[in-house]
């Protein structure tokens, strides 16, 4: 019988998108990455928003509903992918996460404060720059780190 069920070790970080592009105020970013988790089976990951100049934006975030929404896309075949949200917003579904964006003008890594469930097959992820009425800087990268439960 098992002793306990806890965490194994945390994952180093996943790169989902690395663009090195700018991502407009209310506009979706291309699909990063494909991750193959039908191999490593992860069933949770956290995502992070992250800048290497210690600012996402070109000024101040002013408004108090700015978000860095962050939907998945899925193949569950291994080969095709469903449709991407549309410029409205479309496919709600797919929407994993929503990165609250702080007023300050510099931004510390962006952390989710829970995990989200991953599904056993391959899988893009993709953001929207919702309400920060900035543009991102091409600086910006979105990383996962995954793991697992562990019965001990």
């Amino acid at each position: 019988m098992a002793n306990a069920v806890k965490w194994a070790a945390a994952s180093t970080a996943r790169t989902l998108i690395d663009l090195g592009t700018t991502l407009a105020n209310n506009t979706f970013s291309a699909l990063g990455s494909e991750i193959d988790n039908s191999t490593n089976l992860d069933t949770a990951g956290w995502l992070e928003l992250t800048t290497s100049s210690g600012n996402l934006f070109g000024g101040a975030v002013s408004a108090d509903d700015a978000y860095v929404d962050v939907y998945m896309v899925q193949a569950p075949d291994g080969t095709n992918y469903e449709n991407t949200p549309d410029v409205d917003g479309e496919f709600p579904d797919s929407k994993v996460y929503s990165l609250k964006i702080p007023t300050e003008t510099e931004v510390k890594p962006l952390v989710s404060k829970y995990a989200i469930p991953l599904p056993p097959h391959k899988i893009k992820f993709l953001v929207y720059n919702n309400g920060t009425s900035q543009t991102m800087q091409n600086v910006w990268e979105l990383n996962m780190y995954t793991n697992n439960l562990e019965i001990q």
